[in-house]
């Protein structure tokens, strides 16, 4: 199948010389149905089966975008470098076990950040089913009971 629209312009630059292509919808087979138009909020919910992310929704995934930016946390439970697993639950429940992403929040690299001491963790990685994401992480050698230790991911659960 292919679409294809074409359009010469004829204005200056810079003048509007423009089209708006506004409720299309392509159907399957050889009858079509009445058009639908689904809330954004609706059509967004049925796209969290396929890609959800920690990142807030105008936010593109990306590393170092800051700390308080909607990641994953947890309070370390034990001093130094060792050993802290964050859940995170996937809601809706996704389709398949998602490919998950890792970020950190201000660094450029994929480990978890203790926040309260400002450095970052190692050994930082994620298992995945549909309903849960288990970051696993080792705190920084500075990390104390009580630090914020934080990690933005993205799953990925596309046909």
């Amino acid at each position: 199948m292919t679409l294809q629209w074409s359009w010469t312009p004829t204005g200056t630059a810079g003048v509007n010389d423009w089209f708006s292509l506004d409720d299309v919808q392509l159907e399957i087979g050889g009858i079509s149905t009445l058009f639908e138009r689904r809330p954004f909020e609706v059509e967004k919910a049925q796209c969290a089966v396929f890609y959800q992310k920690s990142f807030t929704y105008a936010t593109a995934p990306a590393q170092s975008i800051g700390i308080t930016t909607g990641e994953t946390f947890q309070s370390a439970v034990t001093a130094g470098a060792t050993s802290l697993r964050m859940p995170a639950f996937l809601s809706p429940e996704m389709r398949v076990s998602p490919t998950v992403t890792l970020y950190s929040p201000a660094a450029a690299s994929a480990e978890a950040r203790d926040e309260t001491a400002g450095a970052n963790c190692s050994s930082t990685s994620a298992t995945a089913n549909t309903k849960i994401l288990s970051l696993l992480t080792t705190g920084a050698a500075g990390t104390s009971v009580g630090n914020r230790i934080g990690v933005h991911w993205q799953a990925d659960a596309e046909l």
